[in-house]
């Protein structure tokens, strides 16, 4: 499974571009509100940040990937910058950009 997250320190924020592509207004959207409304595997989401990553040297994601059976994930931050951690097999691993 892949989960997009922010790879740099500071906090997640998608572009009006991206915004718009995954169906939101971006005048309206707020990135509080993206993060609430569509989940981190989501496959538009992991698409347009991947696409992102191979347009941009500099760009602030970064996709992981978990075994598809993992039970559980959850991304943690410490300071915007982003790891996952999962559930797999009882043992709980982590996985960083």
């Amino acid at each position: 499974m892949k989960i997009a997250i922010n790879n740099s320190y500071g906090g997640w924020s998608l572009d009006g571009q991206m915004i718009k592509e995954l169906g939101f207004d971006p005048d309206s959207a707020s990135s509080y509100e993206i993060s609430e409304n569509i989940r981190r595997d989501d496959p538009g989401l992991i698409e347009l940040v991947s696409k992102d990553i191979s347009d941009n040297y500099c760009t602030p994601f970064a996709i992981v990937e978990i075994p598809d059976d993992a039970t559980d994930w959850e991304v943690l931050d410490h300071d915007g910058l982003e790891h996952v951690i999962y559930v797999l097999d009882g043992t709980i691993y982590h996985a960083y950009a």
